[in-house]
């Protein structure tokens, strides 16, 4: 385990004792002899490796082996910065299309636990990306594997270049009454998500990237663009401190362009 992770799960047993003192199930000199217990300083513990933007060329070529409601979520997340879980839940009835630009305040999010509100901002060129799936889906979620499917089956026969005949019908109809090892579900979930992405990756002969990743490139590219503070409203940060994380790989770009043009 990584260092970040052994001192998280260290967290994770104070917090377990703590609530048993609490509930006068443990002794309370238990918790005091605990919280003498510091977490991992640079140790043989492994260091997490920082997690990097996605590349652009990847997602580019990797969009094209993602079902349409993935391909979609991809660019949508590419040009927020939104997590993918605040996106993965979405209906049409929670965005608001009042103004030129739509937005969508998520219930539950990275930071609801705090009381923290979180606003995500749609533009022209994500607006375009929802509106024909805002079309299709109705009352129902955004992006749904369930409505992809009816709607590949649906493509499907309207591809058809010979004739439909009964004997074709019947069996088709047989074959759906079988009852199928996995039924796709109302709602893409994270690992599922995660998943169509690496084997897209994977089809497409790139380097896999996790959603994550997506929101690293957005605020890369928008930190190179309009600067931290655009970046942090953006991407829904408390203070700057937070963005500058996702401002490794822009600032070395900007560096780089200085020594190009100055040294």
């Amino acid at each position: 385990m990584s260092r970040g992770e052994c001192n998280r799960r260290t967290m994770l047993v104070r917090r377990i004792f703590r609530w048993g003192v609490a509930e006068e199930l443990v002794p309370p000199a238990v918790i005091q002899g605990l919280s003498a217990i510091t977490g991992l300083q640079r140790t043989a513990a492994r260091e997490p490796e920082p997690v990097r933007p996605a590349d652009p060329a990847a997602v580019a070529k990797a969009i094209p082996f993602l079902p349409p409601p993935l391909a979609a979520l991809v660019r949508l997340q590419t040009l927020t910065g939104a997590r993918g879980g605040e996106l993965l839940g979405l209906k049409a009835a929670d965005i608001d299309r009042s103004g030129d630009v739509w937005t969508y305040s998520p219930a539950h999010h990275k930071g609801s636990w705090q009381g923290k509100s979180r606003t995500i901002y749609f533009g022209r060129e994500a607006q375009s990306v929802l509106a024909p799936i805002i079309l299709r889906a109705g009352d129902g979620f955004l992006f749904s594997p369930a409505r992809a499917e009816l709607d590949r089956r649906a493509d499907g026969s309207a591809a058809r270049t010979t004739k439909l005949w009964p004997s074709h019908a019947e069996r088709n109809r047989k074959k759906r009454k079988r009852k199928p090892k996995r039924t796709p579900g109302e709602t893409y979930t994270r690992d599922s998500y995660r998943i169509a992405i690496r084997r897209a990756c994977e089809r497409a002969g790139v380097e896999p990237f996790r959603p994550h990743r997506l929101r690293h490139l957005t605020a890369m590219t928008i930190r190179e663009k309009f600067g931290v503070e655009h970046a942090r409203a953006a991407l829904g940060h408390s203070l700057a401190s937070m963005t500058q994380i996702y401002s490794r790989d822009a600032d070395g770009k900007l560096a780089r362009e200085v020594a190009a043009k100055v040294g």
